[in-house]
C-alpha cells in the first residue's frame, strides 16, 4: 500500500523524528486543526468536499456546521460511515456523481486507510482522498478536543481514551504499541 502524502498527525511521529533525523519535524499537523485551513482555501478556489463517516446525525451536523463556518465552501455531499462494505461501488458512484474534488473519510483506523485506497481507485477523478479520524465528531460539536497543553505534550490520545474508554482503550493499547514498534524497526538515523 502507498500514499502520495503522509501527515504527521501524532506527537509520537514528531518525537520519533527528533531521535532519528537531522531534520526533525517542527510540529504536529493535526487533521482537526488543518481542516480549517483547507476549508478556507477550498472556499476561495471552488474546491468541492464530500464527507464520509461517523453516524448519520453526526455527519449531517458536521456538514451543516462546516457550511456555517465557511459559507462559500462547496460541500457537495455527505453520508455516514455505516454503509455495507459490499456496496462500496454504489457509494463510489454517489461520490463521483457529486463532482467532489476531495473526499474526507472518518471511519477510524485502519479501515479509513483501506477505504481511502479503494475510493481513490473507484473514483479516479478525485484530486485527493483524506483520512480524518475523529474530525466529524469535533466539527459537529459532539466531541471536544483535549486541552492545548495535553495536545502539545502528545497526550491528546489519553484525553480521548478517558472520555471514551469503551471504544478507544483497546484500540490505542494495540495501535500505539504497534506504531511504536514499526517506527523503531523502520526508522534509521
Amino acid at each position: 500500500m502507498s500514499a502520495d502524502y503522509i501527515a504527521a498527525d501524532s506527537m509520537s511521529t514528531v518525537f520519533a523524528s527528533r531521535l532519528v533525523t537531522d531534520s526533525p519535524l517542527a510540529e504536529r499537523v493535526a487533521t482537526t486543526d488543518w481542516f480549517h485551513s483547507a476549508a478556507e482555501a477550498a472556499s476561495l478556489h471552488g474546491i468541492k468536499f464530500f464527507f464520509l463517516g461517523a453516524s448519520p446525525s453526526v455527519i449531517t451536523r458536521a456538514a451543516r456546521r462546516a457550511k456555517r463556518y465557511y459559507p462559500a465552501l462547496r460541500i457537495v455531499g455527505w453520508r455516514d460511515g455505516y454503509f455495507d462494505r459490499e456496496k462500496i461501488e454504489d457509494v463510489a458512484a454517489e461520490i463521483d456523481a457529486s463532482g467532489a474534488d476531495i473526499l474526507w473519510i472518518g471511519v477510524g483506523n485502519p479501515e479509513q486507510v483501506l477505504l481511502a485506497h479503494r475510493f481513490k481507485t473507484l473514483v479516479p477523478r478525485l484530486t485527493w482522498v483524506r483520512t480524518c479520524g475523529g474530525l466529524f465528531d469535533f466539527l459537529s460539536g459532539t466531541a471536544s478536543r483535549a486541552p492545548v497543553a495535553m495536545q502539545k505534550c502528545g497526550l491528546e490520545w489519553a484525553y480521548r481514551v478517558a472520555r471514551d474508554p469503551r471504544r478507544l482503550a483497546w484500540r490505542y493499547a494495540t495501535t500505539n504499541v504497534h506504531a511504536g514498534y514499526l517506527m523503531a524497526k523502520y526508522s534509521h538515523s
